[in-house]
């Protein structure tokens, strides 16, 4: 009984929360710290219930896990808050599904099995890649300079140097008679077709010029701004200038040390992954060990 009530109320926080991360790009405390609540309130009582206080034990260091590792990312510059959050509440989710019995998706990697704990991490970097590219596509669409301006980047010497450099290892692996690497060695020059394609939507998109006074609070730079070799505001924080920071900008554009303008940008909008890979991982296992399986029956 316990079991289904967290599953269900963690699918419909989940549910909700991409939903708010895609319309506002914010995320609620009450969708993630709450789940988070929400997850331990429900492990307590299946401990006292059972008498079993490693359920609630577990859900919690589960939960710090995730926490500790969320917190890094979003350090450097990664994640925003909310996702930190609703990772925490995740990680507390996953230890209580282990604590009671949860019969995980096997999953193995060669000759090693892979933790549940990482299987979510794994799904993520998977699913990130192809939900990152229909979402600067879509946006795409809607401005087609972003085209134009990526098939320019494309064309450009280094560009094609690289792409180049990344089709050798495929190569060597045919000539080696490897052909199932020689498909994952394939992948190489497909993600940096895609990557420079994601930097040129964030250059042409997701990017956009304002006047300084316009600046608010939690707006994201698109470039350090430093004056006199002093860092005032850093672009890797998702989260964004805080309110001290804003009065400082303005303070320096009204003195004549910065322009009057300043870049700001808006990332991808993240937690649909997160939620993605959830439920993955309790369902299908982790896409490592999948992708593998799929590409181990190619000759």
């Amino acid at each position: 009984m316990f079991f289904s009530v967290v599953l269900v109320g963690c699918i419909v926080a989940l549910v909700l929360a991409s939903l708010e991360d895609l319309k506002t790009g914010e995320i609620s405390d009450w969708k993630s710290v709450g789940l988070a609540g929400y997850v331990l309130f429900f492990a307590l009582l299946n401990s006292a219930y059972v008498g079993d206080y490693s359920i609630i034990s577990t859900s919690i260091l589960w939960g710090l896990a995730y926490l500790i590792l969320s917190i890094l990312l979003f350090y450097l510059g990664q994640w925003g808050g909310g996702d930190v959050k609703v990772m925490a509440a995740l990680g507390a989710c996953m230890g209580y599904f282990e604590s009671t019995g949860f019969q995980w998706p096997e999953t193995r990697f060669l000759a090693y099995g892979i933790h549940p704990l990482l299987s979510l991490i794994i799904n993520m970097g998977f699913i990130s890649v192809p939900y990152a590219m229909l979402y600067t596509l879509l946006l795409g669409f809607k401005k087609p300079k972003v085209f134009h301006s990526y098939f320019l980047k494309i064309a450009q010497p280094g560009t094609i140097l690289v792409l180049t450099l990344t089709l050798l290892p495929s190569f060597v692996s045919v000539y080696a008679g490897f052909l199932s690497i020689s498909a994952l060695y394939l992948m190489l020059p497909l993600f940096y077709m895609a990557s420079v394609y994601m930097k040129t939507v964030e250059n042409v998109v997701l990017t956009k010029k304002i006047k300084v006074a316009k600046l608010k609070p939690w707006d994201i730079l698109s470039k350090d701004l430093h004056v006199g070799g002093k860092l005032i505001a850093t672009r890797r924080n998702i989260e964004g200038v805080t309110p001290q920071q804003v009065a400082l900008i303005n303070k320096l554009a009204r003195e004549g040390k910065i322009p009057k303008t300043i870049d700001i940008r808006w990332g991808i909008k993240f937690l649909p992954v997160i939620a993605l890979s959830f439920l993955a991982a309790l369902f299908m296992g982790d896409a490592l060990s999948i992708f593998f399986k799929l590409f181990a029956s190619v000759p």
